[in-house]
């Protein structure tokens, strides 16, 4: 059975508080199965983290030197998407999926960059409230062939960071009622709530 939306929704909440199945310094990835299929969560941060924090905010644009296809991305999260696709690929050896919230969709997005630029793509990327990554088009061709969806609930203002010349890999599919507040549009319950009665859509 394909995972659905709904249900990486529910992997990528699972990953603030399940086991770590691989650790790298503040990464943690969380490695399940739906439906006889691997997903791999990404953790997003933490708010009593300061290195999650450091992360997000160590927004310098740098260029993935190994993987020169990739072109300048966000240094905090392309640097711990580098620290852990090597612990990732060798359990990774049929097909697989990638998600993740907040920081863990950044992580997400840039492991699945990685990993496609390495001949091993997942079949879906998708995520939740996810800072961008990329600077300019580079890694939105780089990704172009790999399925899935960018949600953004309400007006969470986490997808709209870090600012130009940052942008997304794919266009946003908005979901949600926006909140008074706008941090709590960011909440994972918030995206779990608002998928779940709409899965049959989702999935379509």
């Amino acid at each position: 059975m394909i995972p659905s939306d709904a249900e990486l929704c529910a992997a990528a909440a699972a990953a603030y508080v399940s086991p770590a199945t691989f650790v790298v310094s503040d990464i943690h990835a969380v490695v399940t199965s739906i439906g006889g299929l691997i997903v791999v969560a990404f953790r997003g941060t933490v708010p009593t983290s300061w290195r999650d924090w450091f992360r997000d905010i160590d927004a310098v644009p740098t260029p993935v030197m190994d993987h020169p296809r990739l072109g300048y991305c966000h240094r905090g999260f392309m640097s711990g998407a580098e620290a852990i696709v090597p612990m990732l690929l060798p359990i990774l050896t049929g097909s697989f999926y990638l998600t993740g919230h907040s920081l863990g969709g950044a992580l997400a997005v840039s492991a699945a960059a990685l990993m496609t630029d390495l001949g091993r793509p997942p079949v879906v990327l998708t995520t939740f409230g996810a800072s961008r990554v990329g600077v300019g088009a580079r890694l939105a061709e780089v990704l172009a062939g790999v399925p899935g969806r960018s949600y953004r609930y309400g007006n969470d203002p986490v997808v709209e960071v870090p600012i130009w010349p940052f942008r997304h890999h794919r266009a946003l599919t908005d979901i949600g009622v926006a909140e008074i507040d706008a941090i709590a549009d960011h909440a994972i319950s918030a995206y779990a709530a608002a998928l779940t009665p709409v899965l049959d859509i989702v999935k379509a």
